[in-house]
């Protein structure tokens, strides 16, 4: 509420005076004199802590109109009761709606009312108009301003003018909230991980796949070179092949004639045979 902004306007009147409950049951009762039928359903007439977003409903033929009512004397009303109040009236099945305040509209606000159509807003100059001078409350002059003040500083200041239940509850709920959302992205959390790591694990136990290389990518392999110790070295075979009797008498022919050149080119030769 402290980013609210301010009433640019602030009345010092019986109706600013009144509380909330009484605010309601004021406009309740125009509203029946002007030929309405009237469920008040806000806490003003139920006594609930909770009004749902509507305070009063307007029943006549075939219209039915919800009235939410605030009673705003320091800060102005912004959009978004504007935009509550439509969901509401659409999710019910209305015909019209009501946001009325005994101050002022934000600029937001109005544009809301306008773009929609269905949502009237009576400010407090309007409301002032419509209702006409009203006698001081039946409470002491003193505590209706006790209250009064009370109500406006803690606007003024930005605090909540809900009840401390009301106030626990919501923080209840908002830390309830809170937690779950903690609790989903731990156990999340969690997930992503073991499975990460399943993959991790999975990825460095399986073998991988071969890679087939190109021949001639591919280096000779040292144990292929290396002769194995349980294997045996084959002997080499020589095959003696016989000579015919033409290569046979060639091959003396090549002997005399080696022979004789051995003779003539050795002199030693004829000494030795002597």
């Amino acid at each position: 509420m402290s980013r609210l902004k301010n009433n640019r306007h602030r009345y010092d009147d019986a109706l600013t005076r009144i509380d909330d409950r009484e605010f309601e049951r004021l406009l309740a009762d125009f509203y029946r004199r002007q030929g309405w039928q009237v469920e008040h359903i806000g806490t003003g007439g139920t006594g609930r802590r909770f009004d749902g977003g509507v305070d009063l409903v307007l029943r006549r033929d075939d219209e039915v109109v919800l009235v939410q009512c605030k009673h705003w004397n320091v800060k102005q009303v912004p959009h978004n009761p504007v935009h509550e109040l439509l969901g509401i009236m659409v999710n019910r099945g209305a015909t019209g709606a009501i946001l009325v305040t005994s101050g002022e509209f934000t600029r937001a606000a109005i544009d809301a009312a306008t773009r929609n159509g269905h949502v009237r807003l009576i400010n407090g100059h309007d409301l002032r108009d419509m209702l006409g001078e009203l006698p001081e409350p039946a409470a002491p002059i003193g505590a209706s301003r006790s209250r009064y003040r009370a109500a406006n500083s803690r606007q003024e200041h930005g605090r909540s003018t809900r009840r401390p239940r009301e106030v626990l509850i919501i923080k209840l709920v908002t830390a309830a909230i809170g937690l779950a959302i903690v609790f989903v992205a731990y156990f999340f959390l969690i997930a992503v991980t073991s499975k990460a790591g399943r993959d991790f694990q999975k990825s460095v136990t399986q073998p991988r796949p071969a890679v087939t290389r190109p021949a001639a990518m591919q280096k000779p392999s040292q144990s292929a070179n290396r002769p194995s110790s349980t294997a045996r070295t084959p002997v080499p075979v020589t095959v003696i092949r016989t000579l015919t009797p033409e290569e046979s008498e060639a091959q003396r022919q090549r002997a005399a004639e080696s022979l004789e050149i051995i003779k003539q080119t050795t002199p030693e030769w004829g000494e030795r045979r002597d």
